[in-house]
């Protein structure tokens, strides 16, 4: 459960969201995740209120859509439509070599070995392929040519 987006919390909520080594103001800040943090209210993080509407359990990893099929060969993963949610633990929004896909936002659990397309955006036609191998590290990236 996340610390609630108002300013009616305590630091008793931040202690229990966080579970810090002892229970005050600053070990909190020291234990806390950084993808937590909502931007809003982050601040310089020295105030209880900096917590507001923070999520110790939040994702540091990035959302992703990818095709449903995996063909033999990796041409023919591009221009499917990319409808299948996944996430990777890259630094930008687009996949690169070396990136590990996962199935779920958590991070526990690899993406399905095999060639896929792959596109940012949910819905659209995949502009990069690349091959997963059974642990989710993506390998053989290229754009695609779509005409």
């Amino acid at each position: 459960m996340s610390i609630p987006n108002t300013n009616t919390f305590t630091l008793q909520n931040v202690v229990t969201e966080i579970n810090p080594t002892t229970d005050d103001l600053i070990d909190c800040f020291a234990d806390a995740n950084a993808h937590g943090f909502d931007p809003a209210y982050k601040g310089s993080k020295n105030q209880l209120l900096n917590f507001r509407n923070y999520d110790h359990n939040a994702s540091s990893l990035t959302s992703i859509y990818r095709t449903n099929k995996s063909p033999k060969a990796g041409a023919f993963s591009c221009g499917y439509t990319t409808n299948l949610q996944m996430w990777h633990n890259g630094s930008s929004a687009y996949l690169v070599n070396g990136d590990v896909v996962y199935s779920n936002a958590a991070g526990t659990t690899f993406g399905a070995q095999g060639h896929y397309g792959f596109n940012p955006l949910n819905g659209n036609a995949s502009i990069v392929k690349c091959y997963l191998n059974s642990v989710g590290v993506v390998s053989g990236l290229t754009m695609c040519l779509l005409f």
